[in-house]
């Protein structure tokens, strides 16, 4: 069994699967343009991969519990059908204007979850992927890197987008170097490969 040279911990809607809005039935699923491709990428650079995501549509009422682990089982399975393993999950169900939880990006809740299920991980050499601020922000609070999805038809058909370049609010992050920018789930993992080394 190989040897696991460092973490990346992935968000779940707009960077794994097309995010079209509280996406949880198994029929809406569809990979982001060059997903598997990317994540096998990481698989053959012994990078263990774990996901984190922020599900308020279940206390939002939109669906239940058992709707997202269905969801989450059917997206693990076709990741495994492409020889994928992920490692760990980790989900906040809080409805952000209700509950102040620890769990909800960018509090790093979450990430302590995945630990307390692999066991250590080495922060610093631990990578995010996500296609919010705050999935930049939680990896970065825990020591590691992150890159940032743009906005595109991974997480925004809707035409709803999350953040802008421009956003004078963003510019901490967006000036930090622990803190990249890709278009897509491909270029962040050329990324992650060019800075890992």
């Amino acid at each position: 069994m190989k040897n696991i040279m460092f973490d990346v911990i992935l968000d779940r809607d707009g960077t794994l699967n097309v995010d079209t809005g509280y996406v949880f039935r198994v029929s809406d699923f569809s990979f982001t343009p060059g997903c598997v491709q990317a994540l096998q990428a990481l698989r053959d650079a012994d990078a263990r991969l774990s996901i984190v995501t922020g599900q308020s549509g279940i206390a939002r009422g939109k669906y239940t519990e058992a709707d997202m682990h269905a969801f989450n089982a059917y997206l693990v399975e076709q990741l495994h059908a492409s020889g994928i393993k992920v490692a760990a999950i980790a989900f906040c169900s809080h409805h952000p204007k209700v509950s102040d939880c620890d769990c909800r990006k960018p509090k790093t809740g979450m990430l302590q979850q995945i630990e307390q299920k692999l066991g250590g991980i080495d922060w610093k050499s631990a990578w995010g992927i996500g296609d919010k601020p705050a999935d930049s922000e939680m990896i970065i609070a825990m020591g590691g890197r992150a890159v940032l999805l743009r906005p595109g038809p991974h997480n925004a058909p809707t035409g709803k987008v999350y953040w802008r370049e421009d956003d004078s609010e963003l510019a901490g992050l967006l000036l930090d170097k622990r803190n990249f920018v890709a278009s897509n789930i491909r270029e962040a993992v050329e990324i992650i490969l060019e800075h890992q080394n």
